[in-house]
């Protein structure tokens, strides 16, 4: 089951939060999340004064302690490799899909990598979307052992979205 609600709003951001429990009520996951209400016509971010709308924001409750931390930035690779947006990345406004963009990332990743290792936190900071058929390279680094930054580019070096994650070593029972 996932509980949701609105948070709380600042000028440009709206904050709203998340939780996954599990059919016997054991809380999973936790996840909080930063969003601006973009006007389209215009391609402008809006102030809460400016919208026509009136949001509630009735809870109180923290799923996280903290702010979603503004993520460092990974240069841009030497010998970037390109990918191309597919039609199943899509989402109905035809940008890429945001869960696509950390599928992307952990993809990235050796396949050993991923057998001996458990994705253990993510944070993603979004700065600009892409779409179909655009082309994209991923810049990762090792901050730490089993901790890792990385940025999404498209072609012209403009940044798409910065990712941390951090990794546990799996322990197998004998």
């Amino acid at each position: 089951m996932i509980t949701t609600w609105p948070k709380a709003h600042e000028t440009l951001v709206f904050l709203r939060d998340y939780e996954v429990f599990s059919e016997s009520g054991e809380l999973l996951v936790s996840a909080s999340s930063e969003w601006m209400i973009v006007d389209y016509r215009v391609n402008r971010i809006m102030r809460m004064d400016q919208m026509s709308m009136h949001i509630d924001f009735p809870e109180q409750k923290n799923a996280l302690q903290h702010r979603v931390p503004k993520l460092k930035r990974v240069d841009f690779p030497k010998n970037p490799t390109f990918h191309k947006v597919n039609i199943s990345d899509l989402d109905m406004n035809d940008h890429v899909n945001n869960v696509n963009y950390a599928k992307w990332v952990i993809d990235h990743f050796e396949y050993t990598f991923y057998k001996k290792n458990l994705l253990k936190e993510i944070v993603v900071n979004y700065s600009y979307q892409l779409k179909a058929e655009e082309p994209y390279t991923i810049g990762v680094e090792n901050e730490a052992p089993n901790t890792f930054n990385a940025t999404i580019y498209k072609e012209d070096k403009k940044e798409i979205c910065k990712i941390w994650t951090l990794w546990a070593p799996l322990t197998l029972n004998p």
